[in-house]
């Protein structure tokens, strides 16, 4: 028992109130460093009882009346048993089991801490957990009975168990756990402080426990490097060998952790490659694993190919990253009736080029032919004739734009595969080049990028403007407004019935020779996953709508 303020005294004073300081300041780091829900709570509540432990011993040590000694003796009783559970609850969510959640044990749990508690605050009665002396009005003696005895006993076994998990978690790691299993033994071995503390009547009846506590936390949050928290990511019960994807996990060096059985199956160098860089065991990975996006790998075993799709995905513990797992999944089959659709997309499209080629021909030789004849008619003599060839010809016109707007269609008509993100400013002026001439006029957004196939965005506005300016459109502005390119210009305005009818292929709209234009326009913005409209409240022209 210390008598005044010696020097062994101070230095516990000190010693409890740099502990209590620690641990409330370390529940805030637990809460930003720590994202499992159950292991914050666990050693939060951990920290902030030992915490509230070391702040009574403090005041039990620091306040001259034996009773208000024995009042934070009794607080630090209460809270210092508490403490086993929040402990319990911390390694039992920490190395990955599911005690913690159990209704009957954490009802057991609580029933006993009634009991003990009922125990400890009735004890000046009874006498069985401890009883009291004071030989001078400052002093505070306290001896201990036997209930306190096999209490204390039955907390350190409890305690125990909490040690056992952690230990043999990290046994089972694949991490270098040396500095760990120092740290965790710091708050077991402060509990042997107690223990002779409480044997030895020269020295303060004080529990030494929340210091371990805190050291530990300290060094967990602190000085590990980030193991504390890659050994529970990595040490939880994984299901990947359930799985049927390759699955590599790598820390944060590149050093692989653990591989399920079709990983081995895929890459057989990873049969013994724990604790190994996965650089030197698979290097045809290498390239892939700085690549954020998803890639297709091909992998040949035994003269046939097999293709994969590698993706990885960061592994954190807070803020902490901790490393990363890699996935293979087997798409050969996917990539065969990719390439069928493919091949048979290039036949559709040789198809529609022969037949193109043809009728273009064919189109071509009739239009030379009636040229011919035009030359040699006397319009005088027989102007119906003449009048009949000009339609003709008109005609033949016609069914080339039409040729070329089916060609278009099976060319780009097809869903966009890959996009780009390109200027809609540059797209639409280099597409307006193509139809206007001097006296129209274009107006678009500057520095606007939209997420597109250049050629086919360049094809939309190309036939949209020639709608536009065959519909009698002299000005064309585009804007973009909350994700929506609108197209507006001062030609005829459409009618409702007209504007329900415009984007179906086989109507006149607004007449036969632009009845195609809008359709198209609609094919290639289906292309894109984009939605038109036609606004048909507007009436100084025509505005268009085009949802991306």
């Amino acid at each position: 028992m210390y008598h005044g303020f010696g020097l062994a005294h101070i230095s516990h004073l000190v010693l409890f109130g740099l502990t209590a300081l620690a641990c409330f300041g370390m529940v805030v780091r637990v809460r930003t460093q720590i994202d499992d829900p159950d292991v914050q709570w666990g050693l939060a509540s951990l920290l902030a009882l030992c915490g509230f432990w070391s702040a009574f011993s403090l005041g039990r040590l620091s306040v001259p009346l034996p009773e208000l000694k024995l009042t934070f003796y009794m607080l630090g009783l209460i809270v210092g048993l508490s403490t086993v559970g929040a402990w319990l609850y911390f390694c039992s969510a920490f190395t990955g089991r599911t005690y913690h959640q159990e209704s009957i044990y954490r009802w057991t749990a609580f029933s006993l801490f009634l009991i003990i508690v009922a125990v400890k605050v009735t004890s000046p009665i009874h006498g069985l957990y401890f009883t009291t002396s004071s030989p001078t009005s400052t002093e505070l003696v306290i001896e201990l009975g036997t209930v306190h005895w096999v209490v204390a006993g039955f907390a350190y076994a409890l305690s125990a168990i909490g040690f056992y998990m952690l230990f043999d978690l990290f046994k089972e790691s694949n991490y270098v756990t040396t500095k760990l299993s120092v740290l965790v033994g710091l708050a077991g071995v402060s509990g042997v402080f107690t223990v002779y503390a409480y044997l030895n009547p020269t020295i303060s009846t004080v529990s030494y426990e929340p210091v371990g506590v805190a050291l530990f936390a300290l060094g967990v949050l602190n000085f590990a490097d980030g193991t504390f928290l890659a050994v529970q990511r990595f040490g939880r019960e994984q299901l990947i060998d359930e799985l049927n994807e390759a699955i590599i996990i790598l820390d944060s060096d590149g050093i692989i952790q653990d591989v399920n059985d079709p990983a081995r199956r895929l890459f057989p160098s990873l049969s013994d490659a724990i604790g190994k860089s996965v650089a030197t065991e698979v290097p045809e990975l290498t390239e892939y694993l700085s690549v954020e996006s998803p890639q297709v790998i091909t992998v040949s075993r035994s003269n046939v190919e097999k293709h994969y799709l590698l993706s990885t995905q960061t592994l954190t513990a807070g803020e902490t990253i901790i490393g990363r797992t890699v996935v293979c999944t087997d798409i050969t089959e996917l990539e065969r009736q990719r390439g069928e659709i493919k091949r048979h997309r290039n036949q559709r499209n040789e198809f529609a080029e022969a037949i193109t080629h043809e009728l273009r021909n064919a189109i071509n030789v009739t239009n030379g032919h009636l040229e011919l004849v035009q030359t040699h008619l006397n319009s005088e003599e027989d102007s119906q004739t003449a009048n009949s060839l000009n339609i003709a010809v008109s005609m033949t016109d016609r069914m080339e734009q039409i040729v070329c707007n089916l060609a278009m269609i099976a060319e780009y008509g097809q869903p966009v595969e890959e996009t780009l993100s390109v200027d809609l400013g540059t797209i639409a002026q280099e597409g307006w080049e193509m139809t206007s001439s001097s006296n129209e006029f274009l107006q678009v957004p500057t520095s606007e990028m939209v997420e597109a196939d250049p050629t086919r965005l360049k094809k939309l506005f190309e036939t949209l403007f020639t709608f536009c300016l065959s519909n009698g459109a002299t000005e064309v502005k585009i804007e973009v407004m909350d994700g929506t390119i609108v197209v507006t210009d001062n030609g005829k305005p459409l009618t409702e019935t007209d504007a329900e009818r415009a984007f179906a292929y086989g109507e006149a709209v607004p007449d036969a020779k632009s009845g195609m234009q809008l359709p198209v326009v609609r094919t290639l913005a289906d292309a894109h996953g984009w939605n038109v409209t036609i606004e048909t409240a507007y009436q100084g022209g025509v505005r268009i709508r085009i949802v991306t």
